[in-house]
């Protein structure tokens, strides 16, 4: 807890400079003697200057022992040294000195996640936005929270109560924009994304969130496509945009750069999976059924659970007439999925060519009754990226 600590609050010296940058522009000198040490404080504490800054506050507490920008700061410190119980008990002073020093409530929010109290983290997040209603880092902070606990109608209420004001954030609306996934509303959480998108150009996550939601039923695969393009634009070695650009370019049947791109993928030294899979699908269509074979086989030592790779690599080796391998693999894909249809056509063939017709029957009734429930796949159909 204590490195989370220090990742998490590190920037809480920053939270609290920001309260001392609103001093009143017509201070007495004391105050401004005050403002500075607060200041000075501030910044050793962001550079790591415990120390002197400690000798700093208690400088200041000694002679104004109620001065909550003080203790906001010594809080602030106090989590940075992983003592968590004393940072809460200053953050806590601060707030009962100066019930409107946001940055004491934002450093407590920060402090209640470290210390698993969503809860009390909403309440000092909710209480920021009381006190001032455009502050967006409160607000992508407190959407965030409710999604992280599934509680997505309370995350998508909050983001519709804050249409229209300065605390619409990009980080807010990509929170928004995966509420909105969750919710099944695509048009939504496009829009929200692209918005977020468009306030912050540079930012390449929102691009991969934006494909990744056109890959979901029904699929767009042009505007996949662009979001994809966009995304590769901004980070062009990534091996996961590769590869989602790379289905999206196998679905399109462009399978040259499809090609390409995924064994670009493949080479960065975190291969996925689904890479080697949609590489071996690409073999499988060209009639290169030794080298699919080799691929799948790449995909199930990745991830030995993947049963779209368990059963491609069952019909690969059904064509080969390997048919001992193919059951194996086959029966693999059925267990690890035993409502995919293919899984069970696949098995039945397998079954009639060993002089197995009553397996053969069997597996064939399990496909009708998949089709039947309106779970059978198209023929052209690729597994999605996980």
């Amino acid at each position: 807890m204590h490195a989370r600590s220090h990742n998490i609050l590190a920037r809480a010296a920053v939270l609290a400079l920001s309260c001392v940058l609103l001093a009143p522009a017509a201070a007495t000198a004391q105050t401004n003697d005050r403002v500075e040490q607060l200041k000075r404080a501030a910044a050793l504490i962001g550079s790591d200057q415990l120390a002197e800054a400690e000798r700093e506050l208690n400088q200041i507490l000694r002679a104004a022992p109620g001065e909550a920008e003080a203790l906001n700061l010594l809080g602030a410190l106090r989590a940075k040294q992983g003592r968590l119980e004393e940072a809460e008990a200053l953050f806590l002073r601060a707030v009962r000195g100066d019930e409107k020093l946001s940055g004491a409530r934002m450093n407590l929010a920060y402090l209640y996640l470290l210390k698993r109290e969503p809860e009390k983290s909403a309440a000092q997040l909710r209480e920021v936005l009381r006190l001032e209603p455009e502050n967006a880092e409160a607000a992508h902070r407190l959407a965030w929270l409710l999604l992280s606990q599934n509680r997505v109608e309370e995350c998508v209420a909050l983001f519709e109560s804050l249409k229209g004001t300065r605390a619409l954030s990009a980080p807010l609306l990509a929170v928004a924009g995966e509420a909105y996934l969750k919710k099944g509303d695509r048009v939504a959480a496009v829009a929200a994304l692209k918005r977020a998108a468009e306030l912050n150009p540079s930012e390449p996550s929102y691009h991969f969130r934006i494909g990744s939601a056109w890959l979901a039923y029904p699929a767009d695969l042009s505007e996949a496509e662009l979001a994809f393009r966009q995304f590769l634009q901004l980070r062009p070695d990534d091996a996961q945009g590769q590869m989602h650009l790379g289905y999206v370019l196998l679905k399109e049947k462009r399978l040259a750069e499809a090609r390409a791109l995924l064994e670009s993928s493949t080479q960065k030294g975190a291969a996925t999976p689904e890479a080697f899979y949609y590489l071996g699908l690409i073999a499988q269509g060209e009639s290169e059924d030794a080298r699919a074979v080799e691929l799948f086989e790449k995909s199930i030592q990745l991830a030995p659970t993947y049963s779209h790779a368990h059963v491609a690599l069952g019909a690969t080796l059904l064509k080969l007439k390997d048919y001992e391998r193919a059951r194996q693999a086959l029966e693999e894909g059925v267990k690890l999925s035993p409502e995919d249809p293919k899984a069970h056509y696949n098995l039945a063939l397998l079954y009639a060519r060993l002089k197995q017709p009553e397996r053969a029957q069997e597996e064939m009734g399990i496909v009708k009754r998949l089709k039947n429930e309106g779970k059978a796949d198209d023929e052209d159909s690729v597994a999605p990226p996980r």
